[in-house]
């Protein structure tokens, strides 16, 4: 189950009631529980795995040599279609998060990758930040019509965009039933760094149930020649290249026994 409180509200309470009780008794120390509160808020946005905010998933179960590759802002035709090729020679699953956008223009490529096996989630419809209540709820909406016009697949796998958890969109996501998941490994694919370095990237840190966040919109090029690096080498380790739900384990069975709305999604894995 979800936790209704979140690591952030835990320490808020906990630092005021802190801070009540060095009033009685050292009145100079008092600030210090609110000081930690505040840096904490301030540095929790750039660690994706951390779920201070919100509750998140950042990795999977454990046990196991199972790895989730996840692709971000697709599909694209160039891009998409080649991660999708390398992914089938490899006999390799994945989890694309799309743009509602960009699955508007390319329903072909949402109904390529589920045919294939894979997962698809929602990663927003514009990729832009939001700070209203009905735009959070647009932005979802357009992007699981986009998906389900696509494929007839509900979603129920979300992430936000640029791993931002503190937000309107992430919180209304939460409320629709979605499972918020960013990431345990980043290739750094986002920034324009050459294939060598975003396979190391990837390849000297796995650990069994790791995420590993890549992305496959346009000019990613860099990320398509990457990638067959990184399958030939986990494989090597003895990896296995899983979808998100097969990866969570007890996450799978939340997300099977708390069908979204009156439909219910199944995870097609290989």
């Amino acid at each position: 189950m979800i936790c209704p409180l979140s690591p952030a509200a835990i320490f808020g309470f906990a630092a005021f009631h802190v801070y009540a009780v060095l009033l009685l008794f050292e009145r100079r120390l008092a600030p210090l529980p609110l000081l930690a509160f505040l840096m904490a808020c301030a540095i929790a946005p750039f660690l994706p795995g951390l779920g201070f905010f919100l509750p998140i998933v950042s990795r999977g179960k454990r046990g196991e040599r199972g790895v989730a590759l996840t692709f971000d802002d697709g599909p694209d035709p160039e891009i998409t279609q080649r991660v999708l090729k390398t992914l089938d020679e490899h006999n390799a699953c994945a989890t694309f998060f799309v743009r509602g956008d960009n699955a508007e223009r390319h329903p072909e490529l949402l109904k390529e990758i589920a045919v294939g096996g894979h997962e698809i989630g929602n990663h927003s419809y514009s990729h832009e930040p939001v700070s209203s209540v009905d735009a959070a709820k647009e932005e979802l909406r357009k992007t699981e019509d986009a998906i389900r016009e696509a494929t007839g697949r509900d979603v129920r796998l979300f992430r936000p965009p640029r791993g931002v958890r503190n937000c309107e969109l992430t919180r209304q996501a939460l409320k629709a039933g979605y499972v918020v998941v960013t990431w345990t490994i980043s290739s750094a694919d986002s920034r324009p760094i050459g294939p060598d370095v975003i396979a190391s990237n990837v390849i000297h840190t796995p650990n069994p149930g790791d995420i590993v966040i890549m992305h496959d919109g346009e000019g990613h090029a860099a990320t398509t020649d990457a990638l067959p690096k990184v399958l030939d080498a986990l494989e090597k380790k003895g990896y296995r290249f899983v979808t998100l739900p097969e990866l969570m384990g007890e996450w799978d069975r939340w997300l099977t026994q708390h069908p979204k709305g009156a439909s219910r999604t199944v995870f097609r894995t290989r």
